[in-house]
Order: C-alpha cells, then structure tokens, then sequence
C-alpha cells in the first residue's frame, strides 16, 4: 500500500493544465482577482471565456515595464475544450500558448496593442520603408537648402507624399487587426 503523504509523490500534470509566467504582471493580477473575489484560476477562465466568446475589453492599468527578474509563474486549469481552442488560437497567431496567454493578460492590464511574429515582421519592413522615404526627403531637402531647386519634381513630392499615406495606412490596418484580434 502506496502511503499518500509520501513528498516524493508528485501529482501528474493534467493536458486541461495552463502554466504561464506572468512575470512583473503576478502582484497586480492577484490583486486584481482578490479586489473582485476570484481566484486567479476562476478570473483567467473568465478573460479567456470572454476572449473566446468575442466580447473583451481592455481598460485596466498594467505595470509600465516588465522586468525578467521580476518574473513569476501562474498556473491555471482548462477544460479539456478551453485548453483545445486556445492552443488552436495561439497556433494561429504564431505563439506559444504562454506567449498568447501571457499577450492577452497584458492587453487586458494595459490596453495596449500585442504583436505577433507576423505584425512585427511587418513594423519591421513599415520601419525600413519609412528610412528610405527619410533619406529621399533629406536628398530634397539638401537641393532646397543649396539654392538649388532643380531636380526636384512634382511628381517626387507626390511620390513621397503616396508613400508617407501609404504606410500610415498599412500601420492602421495592422494596429485595427491587432485590436480585432484581441477584442473580436
């Protein structure tokens, strides 16, 4: 007979089982949850039934930084379903299923935007773009200040104007899927 106080004996993980670091966020989320009477596993699965069930809103302060000595761990258990469909929207999204968990607290606590891979990959190009059309206007610029406005066209300063209004709409869509994504 198997003594059940034996400390060796460790429970086994169950597959509804989420584990995510919360990192700086732990103080202020068990805060949260103690101010409106949950445990932190009762509020993670109603966020993430809000989540999943299209109607989240986001408009509780979160801490400013997140420091990596400062981290914690936060452990939550999932219907087998919940854990599914998560792991199916983290997948989706590019992420592990902490890194999706861990975005979607942020976004609640902030109410700022979560990236991806995918939307970073494009902030990144949006950022390139931007250089080139800087560098084309301090070329503009330079001709101007020499006295010298020839070879300065027209349709130059157009083409700089479309590519400014170009990638300001390309950020707007990516920031306007980014909140749909979070707040369907």
């Amino acid at each position: 007979m198997q003594n059940s106080s034996d400390p060796t004996d460790k429970p086994k993980a169950r597959p509804t089982t989420l584990v995510v670091d919360l990192k700086d966020l732990k103080a202020p989320w068990t805060d949260w949850c103690a101010s409106h009477g949950l445990t932190p596993s009762e509020a993670v699965r109603r966020v993430l039934g809000t989540v999943i069930s299209g109607s989240a809103k986001g408009n509780s302060p979160a801490p400013e930084s997140v420091s990596a000595a400062a981290l914690r761990r936060c452990e939550i258990r999932l219907s087998s379903d919940e854990h599914t469909a998560l792991m199916r929207l983290a997948e989706e999204e590019g992420m592990t299923l902490s890194r999706w968990f861990q975005a979607l607290v942020r976004l609640h606590l902030s109410g700022r935007p979560q990236f991806g891979r995918q939307e970073i990959a494009a902030l990144v190009e949006s950022n390139q773009q931007i250089r080139a059309i800087g560098r084309n206007l301090n070329q503009v610029a330079q001709r101007l200040n020499e006295g010298s406005g020839e070879g300065v066209s027209t349709e130059q300063m157009q083409g700089l104007r479309d590519a400014i209004e170009t990638h300001k709409s390309h950020v707007r869509v990516l920031l306007d899927a980014n909140g749909k994504r979070w707040r369907p």
